[in-house]
């Protein structure tokens, strides 16, 4: 079983302080040191160019991590490193990011349908 809690909070964590230092690689250091064969890996980057989101997904490949990325624009060089790309093509991070929430709650609705559906 999974530790959610505990990987959501180590995540908020690194991420601020990656923001706060400018740290390229902190989401890479913790996709190496958390992830593993089997999970999934949802990537979002509005430019699909982001060098630490770039960084995560090259992490996760070399763990045989399974990786999604809800990307923008072109999808940038990060389409081609995720098993799915899912491309917003606007132009603005706003709108874009309005639709990746869209996309984010139609797959958790198919989520919950597959996994608590009576047949």
């Amino acid at each position: 079983m999974v530790d959610v809690a505990a990987k959501s909070e180590t995540h908020r964590v690194a991420v601020a302080t990656g923001r706060i230092h400018m740290l390229a690689d902190t989401l890479a250091r913790i996709t190496s040191g958390q992830a593993a064969k089997g999970d999934v890996l949802v990537l979002f980057s509005t430019s699909g160019n982001s060098p630490n989101v770039i960084a995560a997904a090259d992490a996760a490949r070399t763990r045989g991590v399974f990786t999604v990325g809800l990307l923008g624009r072109d999808g940038g060089a990060l389409a081609a490193r995720c098993d799915v790309s899912i491309v917003v093509p606007g132009e603005t991070s706003d709108r874009i990011q309005e639709v990746h929430i869209k996309i984010v709650h139609l797959l958790i609705e198919q989520i919950e349908l597959r996994l608590f559906s009576q047949p």
